[in-house]
């Protein structure tokens, strides 16, 4: 069942245009993380989140939570870097300067 939920390597730019995708991405490792965790038996060590995270991303994303030592901080971080707020002022300019063809 792990193998299903297992989630693809986080290698999306923040600056993309895509990068909500991130949003996807975080949902995945954690249900992975739920499963992984219920599978694992009473002799097993407990599960290392913060390894876990640091094995599905890419070095490109690596680098923003390199500095970190858990996995709340390296989440709280990539949040911060992909899941922007929109700019209400801007979106506002573009709907009143839009025109229709």
């Amino acid at each position: 069942m792990e193998r299903l939920l297992r989630p693809t390597k986080h290698d999306v730019d923040p600056n993309a245009p895509d990068a909500r995708q991130s949003l996807h991405w975080l949902r995945t490792l954690e249900h992975f993380a739920i499963a992984a965790e219920a599978a694992r038996s009473e002799e097993e060590p407990p599960l290392d989140k913060y390894g876990l995270l640091i094995n599905y991303l890419a070095p490109i994303v690596y680098a923003y939570v390199e500095d970190v030592s858990s996995y709340e901080e390296g989440i709280s971080i990539l949040k911060r870097v992909y899941l922007r707020q929109t700019n209400v002022v801007f979106a506002q300019h573009l709907l009143s300067t839009r025109c229709q063809q």
